[in-house]
């Protein structure tokens, strides 16, 4: 489901044409669906298998500092990195990386999430390729910001009703809806259920998510 149709959705269960995706309060309907998203959901774990992404960087010979792939942009959510495949390379702080400023060159082994000079976060690998690498670089992607009608939140399809079931939580608890501790129950229940699957070894095959 996009939003606007999560929106109508929850609109019509709580019998409230003025909260769909057209209505006159059409926009607080989809504040309380990117709360539910953004802060019912995403803050329940630190790693969730569906927002996992790998992107891959080919290093260029006399090269160390490369912008981060598309599919992980932002360099506090890298998770892990290998190179060639299966060689995992060591993540170091701004201290450590202070101690290999040298001239060396090699396969590199070691990785430090760089400054934003240039607009983006890059990152920079030690020692300095000395050919053609494959990085592989895998963390946590940035999810749609859900903001127009069309855009689809970055969940499960299957768990697009948690999205609807606490909007209309959100809503009944705005109108003091008598039926609130019911739904309330209801849709806590359902966030364990998520909580649960991903704590599952068939969800969280990869070292980094143990």
């Amino acid at each position: 489901m996009n939003l606007g149709t999560i929106c109508d959705e929850i609109s019509y269960l709580v019998n409230d044409t003025t909260l769909s995706s057209t209505g006159m309060n059409a926009d607080r309907t989809k504040a309380w669906v990117r709360e539910v998203l953004f802060l019912d959901i995403y803050t329940l774990c630190t790693d969730w298998w569906f927002l996992k992404d790998t992107g891959t960087i080919s290093t260029v010979n006399g090269t160390s500092v490369y912008s981060l792939p598309n599919q992980v942009p932002n360099a506090k959510n890298l998770r892990e990195v290998y190179i060639n495949g299966s060689n995992k390379m060591q993540g170091i702080s701004s201290f450590e990386a202070t101690d290999l400023t040298g001239s060396s060159t090699g396969e590199p082994t070691k990785f430090w999430h760089y400054d934003r000079s240039s607009g983006t976060d890059r990152i920079k690998f030690y020692p300095t390729p000395d050919a053609v690498y494959t990085v592989n670089v895998t963390g946590i992607t940035t999810p749609s910001s859900l903001t127009d009608d069309d855009d689809e939140p970055t969940l499960p399809s299957e768990w697009h009703y948690l999205l609807v079931k606490g909007g209309v939580v959100k809503a009944l608890k705005h109108n003091q809806d008598p039926n609130l501790e019911v739904e309330m129950a209801e849709y806590q229940a359902a966030l364990k259920r998520l909580c649960a699957q991903n704590n599952r070894d068939d969800y969280r095959t990869d070292s980094w998510w143990k």
